[in-house]
């Protein structure tokens, strides 16, 4: 993964925090719905940026990730009448693997696999919610350095 200078990085936050004020006009959602939307979007990026901390236990992150994923960011859509996201259907098996018999890097490659899933699970709720409401919640990934 590639990384921002500080200028750039600013850059990105300025654009992001002008589409979430541009969003929050859209009158086909209600300001409680954009207000989570925008939260549900700051925890992606956080998620996709440090996807590492969801393999690393010992990572101040882990724990506060593994809770939005089971249950926090669907409660906090269903509050407010938003449809839930499912993060398990289409790949829970990846994760049933007996932990013990995996080496280190495995275990890391199938987290990572993983983390990145839960990034498109996000990202294609997120450009639902863009399609019906002509909103920009959705990441373009055009700002993505690889």
């Amino acid at each position: 993964m590639a990384y921002l200078d500080k200028e750039a990085y600013e850059r990105k936050n300025e654009y992001a925090a002008k589409r979430m004020i541009k969003n929050s006009v859209i009158e086909t959602l209600t300001p409680e719905q954009h207000e989570v939307l925008a939260n549900v979007c700051q925890m992606r990026h956080r998620m996709h940026t440090h996807q590492d901390a969801l393999f690393i236990s010992g990572s101040s992150d882990h724990t506060l990730f593994w809770s939005w994923i089971d249950y926090k960011i669907n409660e906090m859509l269903s509050e407010v009448g938003l449809p839930e996201m499912k993060f398990y259907d289409a790949y829970v098996t990846d994760l049933t693997y007996e932990i013990d018999e995996l080496t280190y890097d495995e275990g890391y490659e199938i987290m990572i696999e993983y983390a990145e899933k839960v990034n498109d699970t996000i990202e294609n709720y997120l450009r639902k919610i863009d399609e019906k409401h002509e909103t920009e919640y959705c990441p373009t990934g055009n700002g993505r350095i690889f």
